[in-house]
């Protein structure tokens, strides 16, 4: 049997995985606003009471320029290496099909194939509106030495939620962790 999601690969995935990834990494930029917030109000602070600028004011401007940054850039890198690709490849957009049966095969309307066998494949998560595989070239008794991930979107499998292949994964693949659907019953 096999599975299969079909989806468009334009700069709206690219901005919806964007997201999702934003959503599982919350902390970072948490962190990064906070900072930001706590260092503009010490700078104002500061103004207010006459310390007028200082050494320490120099090094908030520093973390207000180093917080925006972080907070920003991602997105705008997203969007601009996607242009970059977009130009080097001569599209906007491409049909992408992944399908599951004896092995993990990725393949898109240009030609490009990728095959990747079941023993490199170490989870499956459900990740937001995405399936997440995770891929490894294992190596014994050391980290991987390379680690891939496969983000499908949910709506792209035939039945629009990927429970189907997550019960067939139980079933013949009982060794790779399903992780995000352990509150769901079959």
């Amino acid at each position: 049997m096999e599975f299969e999601c079909r989806y468009i690969h334009d700069q709206d995935f690219n901005m919806a995985l964007f997201h999702q990834v934003l959503r599982q990494n919350v902390g970072t930029y948490i962190f990064w606003s906070l900072l930001l917030a706590f260092s503009v109000f010490i700078m104002c602070y500061g103004f207010a009471h006459g310390t007028g600028v200082d050494l320490r004011t120099a090094v908030y401007v520093v973390f207000i320029a180093l917080s925006l940054y972080q907070l920003i850039s991602p997105s705008v890198l997203v969007r601009r290496t996607w242009k970059k690709n977009c130009a080097k490849w001569g599209r906007e957009k491409f049909q992408i099909l992944v399908t599951f049966g004896n092995s993990v095969r990725l393949s898109d309307d240009t030609g490009m194939e990728a095959d990747v066998p079941w023993y490199k494949v170490a989870e499956f998560r459900k990740a937001g509106d995405f399936l997440l595989v995770r891929g490894e070239e294992a190596q014994r008794g050391k980290k991987p030495k390379k680690v891939d991930y496969l983000y499908c979107p949910l709506s792209g499998f035939a039945d629009g939620t990927g429970r189907a292949l997550r019960d067939w994964m139980r079933e013949h693949h009982p060794k790779i962790p399903l992780k995000g659907w352990e509150e769901e019953t079959v």
